[in-house]
């Protein structure tokens, strides 16, 4: 519908944008092409002449308080006066002016906008209060038909109701967000044909009634952080973007999105979930992103749509990726489930997800990749598998990995797992297309991966472009590393502890005469010798790299093989006492006897004992002394290794029992102190009273009413003499605390 003009003011419009009266108002400095820019003047009032033809008014960031009535500015399109210190805007301020389009009042302090504050705007289009103090909408738009976008955001408004917006019929976007609301009646929207966006966020509505909506063209619904404890109901099927993060929820249901057919997105964010029904989104067959971060949830939902490429669930409880969990021909290219509790990853656990990109396992307690769990991932780009104390790589782990090209395995506890067990393969050379390799912190896998290229077999990795190897506590490198990135441009070495002797003087010369970069914040340097301790290998002389030293780390070692561990013998009786009840348990659970006399050739675990501030004491297995040089079968390991487990396991219970009693009998003596201080308290208060008594309220008529002691009852009583006194408690068999006497009951 297009709005009136009068020939006179189409007349005006096509001439204003060339002519405009000669001169500008005082203190704006800039007046042209039928614009008059104030900003920031210092204005008090609205400045004066103001050309008749003039299409825009800025007066942004003034100190205007009042808004008298503008004069007869026909022409005028454009009235910008946010940031001023407005407080009221009066009946017919705007009425010489009805071909206003847009209004920007944001940012004042605007508490009232009274009934016909905006008379006389039938051509008005956009209307922005956002930043003020306005309490209610009332009616102040029943006289703008033609508003299409409306701002009312961050104000203290506290309900919305049925007659706010009867007129508006072509409102596309409602801006109700940062308010006070707490309660919007069911028929608040529902002339609100055109609406397409609207925004609630950030508003204390808790509980929702159903809402009834008449437009079909509503794409975009926020109801972020507004304290509900369920999903709103009613919303039309044309919605797309559904927002409904920080709020309550704990329970998705099967209807809360059944009607929602064109919902592409929908945001659960930082809620309380922690049970969604089967299938609850089944019926959203167009969903593509659905993100459940930061909530409660101990499984990834069964029922996912087909069309789903983006789903979010990291920093929740999950703890396992089972079988069978995605839709067949699933179009997920986005799977992130950073910061869960999964412990294993099941080999079909991604058979039906061919076409993943993009896969964060990171900050999980993964132990184990089993062999092919990637086999049906042939697209996978990137994987994150930082944070997880992953002992073992089992063979053809990362079979089927092609298109991968980054990998981030950083930060990788590792335990006791031998270079053997944690890298049974060169696992890297699965990944024929892989640029980025990140093991940064990852010491075990490190020195695996190492002892790999050392031997000589490795492939050389064309495309490799970047490896991090920082902070692996490095002593050396083997030299044909050079070989195996032939084309990397960073191989970051921050932080390790290098011997630079003539084992590392490849490194110096692949410094000094390449481009690769070899730090991303500090300089590789030397730990060893000490002449050269703290000096950059880059800046060394080739004739500075001295013979093979032993390294400190290797002197510690051979140290602790001839010396006898001094504390395994200041404890050697507890020690063999631990060791004679880790046997008496292990023959009562009928534990074959044989292998204990396997044992017994075993040194005994070396169990340090450290007190704790709860009593008790910390037991902490170390491993047993003697000549550690000696080799012994993989049984024997195995079983020492079984038996020290049980060990530590029985000494923590032992612990953990201990510190539970100790809490117990804390509590019991802070509860008797404090009974017995109560009691004491009440004698003095009792004592102190006694001579007169705890009186008893009366009402008008002298009438006793009720006892100060126990307001809830009457437990007065009027003795011989007259004097009202409070009853002693029911079982107490104390005397009166005036008379002395026996409380009747």
């Amino acid at each position: 519908m297009t709005p009136p003009f009068s020939l006179s003011v189409t007349l005006c419009l096509l001439f204003s944008l060339s002519v405009l009266s000669e001169g500008c108002p005082s203190g704006c400095g800039s007046c042209d092409h039928g614009r008059i820019r104030c900003p920031g003047a210092g204005l008090s009032s609205l400045p004066q002449p103001l050309p008749y033809d003039v299409l825009t008014i800025d007066l942004t960031q003034n100190n205007i308080q009042n808004l008298d009535p503008l004069p007869d500015l026909q022409g005028l399109q454009s009235f910008r006066m946010s940031m001023n210190s407005l407080e009221i805007v009066q009946g017919g301020t705007f009425e010489r002016a009805p071909n206003l389009m847009s209004l920007d009042l944001s940012m004042n302090r605007i508490r009232k906008v009274y009934k016909h504050g905006l008379r006389g705007l039938d051509n008005l289009m956009t209307i922005s209060l956002n930043g003020n103090k306005m309490s209610e909408i009332d009616v102040i738009l029943h006289n703008t038909p033609m508003i299409q976008s409306v701002r009312f955001g961050n104000n203290e408004i506290t309900n919305i109701d049925n007659k706010n917006f009867e007129n508006n019929k072509m409102i596309k976007m409602l801006d109700l967000s940062n308010n006070k609301i707490s309660a919007i009646d069911g028929d608040a929207f529902k002339n609100l044909a055109m609406l397409r966006v609207l925004l609630l966020s950030n508003n204390p509505l808790m509980t929702l009634t159903d809402l009834t909506f008449t437009s079909t063209m509503l794409s975009l619904a926020d109801f972020s952080n507004c304290d509900l404890t369920s999903v709103p109901k009613t919303m039309p099927p044309s919605l797309a973007d559904y927002r409904l993060g920080n709020n309550e929820i704990t329970t998705i249901n099967v209807e809360d999105f059944e009607n929602i057919t064109s919902l592409k997105m929908l945001t659960l964010n930082d809620n309380k979930i922690s049970h969604v029904d089967h299938r609850s989104f089944g019926s959203l067959v167009n969903l593509k992103e659905l993100w459940m971060s930061r909530n409660d949830l101990v499984y990834v939902p069964r029922g996912l749509p087909k069309a789903l490429s983006k789903l979010f669930m990291d920093n929740n409880q999950i703890v396992e990726l089972e079988q069978m969990l995605f839709t067949p021909e699933s179009d997920l290219i986005d799977l992130n489930l950073e910061n869960n509790k999964i412990f294993k990853v099941h080999q079909d656990s991604l058979k039906d997800v061919n076409k993943l990109q993009r896969l964060n396992l990171q900050g999980n307690v993964i132990t184990e990749i089993m062999p092919g769990t990637f086999t049906h991932t042939p697209k996978l780009e990137s994987l994150e598998l930082t944070h997880n104390p992953i002992q073992k790589f089992e063979q053809g782990a990362f079979k089927g990995l092609d298109s991968l090209t980054d990998v981030a395995m950083s930060f990788f506890e590792s335990g006791l797992a031998s270079e053997d067990q944690i890298l049974p393969e060169n696992i890297f050379e699965a990944m024929p297309n892989v640029t980025s390799i990140d093991i940064m912190s990852s010491i075990m896998l490190t020195r695996a991966f190492m002892a790999k290229i050392q031997e000589g077999n490795a492939a050389p990795l064309q495309k490799v472009k970047k490896i991090n190897l920082q902070y692996n506590e490095l002593n050396t490198l083997p030299e044909n590393l050079k070989n195996v990135f032939p084309n990397a441009k960073q191989v970051l070495l921050d932080e390790n502890m290098f011997v630079c002797d003539r084992n590392l003087l490849w490194l110096h010369d692949w410094m000094t005469n390449s481009e690769v970069s070899f730090h991303q914040y500090e300089k590789p340097t030397c730990r060893e010798p000490e002449s050269l301790k703290g000096r950059e290998i880059e800046s060394l002389a080739r004739n500075e790299f001295t013979e093979v030293v032993q390294t400190q780390q290797a002197r510690q070692q051979q140290a602790s093989i001839s010396e006898p561990d001094a504390q395994a013998v200041q404890t050697a009786d507890d020690q063999q006492q631990e060791h004679k009840e880790t046997q008496q348990r292990q023959e009562q659970q009928g534990q074959d006897q044989h292998q204990f006399q396997r044992l017994e050739t075993v040194a005994p675990p070396v169990v340090q004992q450290r007190p704790t501030n709860m009593g008790g004491t910390r037991v902490i297995i170390k491993p047993p002394s003697g000549d550690r040089g000696t080799s012994s079968s993989n049984a024997e390991r195995s079983s020492y290794s079984k038996l020290a487990r049980q060990a530590a396991r029985k000494a923590e219970r032992d612990r953990k029992r201990r510190e539970r009693e100790e809490k117990r009998r804390l509590k019991r003596q802070r509860n008797k102190k404090r009974n017995t201080d109560a009691s004491r308290t009440k004698r003095k208060v009792r004592n102190k009273k006694g001579k007169k008594g705890r009186k008893c309220e009366k009402d008008e008529d002298g009438n006793v009413v009720k006892c100060e002691r126990k307001k809830k009852r009457n437990r007065c009583q009027t003795l011989e003499d007259g004097t009202v006194r409070c009853k002693k408690r029911k079982g107490k068999g104390k005397k009166n605390a005036v008379e002395g006497e026996k409380d009747v009951q």
